[in-house]
């Protein structure tokens, strides 16, 4: 499995790449005790199928992005789109994202959302990390549409996004760079980098007081004051 999401106490969903031809989700109702596979379907109806060379990436727990009932998954490789479910991961609907892909490490690596509305998705090139051409998009409709987002300005390549708690949508972190660690203050649309450091996964804690990364077989530690915030 590339990815695993906990909806409350007792639903988690985990996400891989796929198998009988559509990416395997699997869900469980009890806690983790037992998982059930969804059946593959059409599209708005259990897991739709998969295009050619569609998997996803295991970068850095990224592919699912959860409010209330709706969750959301990230594909790529050789097709890249975002699934959104309104049902707990039961139904998914499919939607293409504008990100370049058709390459084995071509599409989205890795998605968050600030509320039911907002989310981003960045990804790039993995072998052409510096390339910050048709690597990032957005919505502001629950994933329904997508548009590019800084294209051609700012880092290339990110293996993880995040919104900051708190911040309505404004402040995000960026890291799996080449460069390090880049945050944004206005929504995504400009970035500056704040980091050399070398991470591969993050996470904010709830109340957005501190950015904890993880990768290289280290795990680190920045109070959100280190960004001026």
């Amino acid at each position: 499995m590339d990815a695993v999401i906990s909806l409350d106490d007792t639903t988690l969903i985990a996400m891989g790449d796929p198998i009988d031809g559509c990416l395997c989700v699997v869900r469980s109702v009890d806690g983790g005790r037992s998982w059930e596979k969804v059946p593959c379907g059409s599209n708005g109806q259990k897991v739709p199928q998969a295009k050619k060379g569609e998997a996803a990436f295991a970068a850095s727990n990224g592919n699912l992005s959860a409010v209330g009932d709706t969750v959301w998954m990230l594909s790529g490789g050789g097709a890249s789109r975002v699934y959104r479910s309104t049902d707990r991961g039961k139904n998914w609907m499919a939607t293409p994202l504008p990100l370049q892909q058709g390459g084995t490490m071509t599409g989205g690596f890795s998605m968050d959302f600030a509320d039911a509305s907002h989310g981003i998705v960045w990804g790039g090139n993995w072998e052409a990390k510096e390339d910050n051409t048709a690597r990032a998009a957005m919505t502001s409709d629950g994933g329904t549409t997508w548009t590019l987002v800084s294209d051609g300005q700012g880092p290339g390549y990110a293996s993880c996004v995040r919104y900051r708690p708190g911040s309505l949508g404004q402040q995000l972190a960026l890291v799996g760079t080449p460069g390090g660690i880049d945050v944004s203050d206005d929504g995504g649309h400009t970035w500056r980098h704040v980091s050399d450091s070398a991470f591969y996964a993050a996470r904010f804690s709830p109340d957005g007081a501190a950015l904890w990364v993880s990768g290289n077989g280290r795990i680190g530690y920045f109070p959100a004051s280190d960004f001026g915030w």
